[in-house]
């Protein structure tokens, strides 16, 4: 059953969650301050891309990838799916999203289903066809042309890798 971050709230404050582990790291605006909120929780895991005041609350920080970072699949707003490929290695410890996901399951045994995989690729064969939009989608065919040629991150020879200045 999927709930409101109301409902969330309320759980929280009532004593009856003691643990939330949030894949991104905005709330909706106007509700509760979540820094408050997570502060006494007995496990705060936030999986984000990015450093914030919610993050800084967090027991345990997974650093996320960007989907610049890694490949993958979106259906847009009129409901087409699209395919976009990595534009730069993520940096540090950031892995995908997916990546973060597939460990904790398997780390915590809760099932073979979603664990295991090394590609975003495996992931979308295994769960893309239970997704209406994605059914047909064919993941090789939609790779975008960008992806054919060769050398389109050229390392910097001072040991960046590619990244505009600043990122």
């Amino acid at each position: 059953e999927v709930k409101s971050f109301a409902d969330l709230t309320s759980d929280i404050q009532g004593g009856s969650i003691k643990a939330v582990w949030a894949v991104g790291g905005d709330v909706p605006v106007g509700l509760t301050d979540a820094r408050v909120l997570f502060k006494d929780l007995e496990l705060f895991v936030a999986q984000a891309i990015q450093h914030n005041e919610l993050t800084d609350e967090a027991h345990l920080l997974l650093p996320a990838a960007t989907h610049l970072e890694d490949h993958g699949t979106f259906v847009n707003f009129e409901g087409r799916a699209q395919r976009f490929v990595r534009a730069y290695p993520a940096p540090g410890d950031a892995r995908a999203q997916w990546w973060w996901a597939s460990g904790i399951r398997k780390a915590l045994a809760v099932d073979a289903a979603f664990t295991g995989y090394k590609l975003a690729q495996e992931v979308f064969a295994a769960l893309g066809p239970s997704v209406p939009e994605l059914k047909d989608f064919d993941w090789v065919k939609s790779a975008p042309r960008a992806t054919a040629r060769k050398g389109s991150i050229v390392p910097l020879a001072a040991g960046g890798d590619g990244r505009p200045a600043g990122y």
